[in-house]
């Protein structure tokens, strides 16, 4: 026997915002912090509370693209 709701029942996620799927975590891993958003940022911020490994994982990627950056120019110099 199946009983009727009268009233409609919330909805459990936002269709506006994405998922956060195994590839747009990476990808928000690997966007430069100047180049996020306020909403990739707070993604971000969330996972960082949840585990403090996942908050390392942030803190890590950011200093390695860091490091990639400031060597950018110095491969190009050499690669000519």
């Amino acid at each position: 026997m199946r009983v009727r709701v009268s009233t409609p029942l919330a909805k459990v996620i936002d269709p506006q915002t994405q998922p956060l799927t195994p590839r747009r975590a990476a990808y928000l891993l690997v966007l430069r912090s100047e180049n996020r958003g306020s909403e990739e940022t707070a993604v971000l911020e969330k996972l960082s509370r949840q585990d403090p490994d996942l908050t390392l994982l942030i803190d890590l990627t950011d200093e390695f693209l860091q490091l990639l950056s400031l060597q950018q120019p110095r491969i190009k110099i050499l690669g000519c």
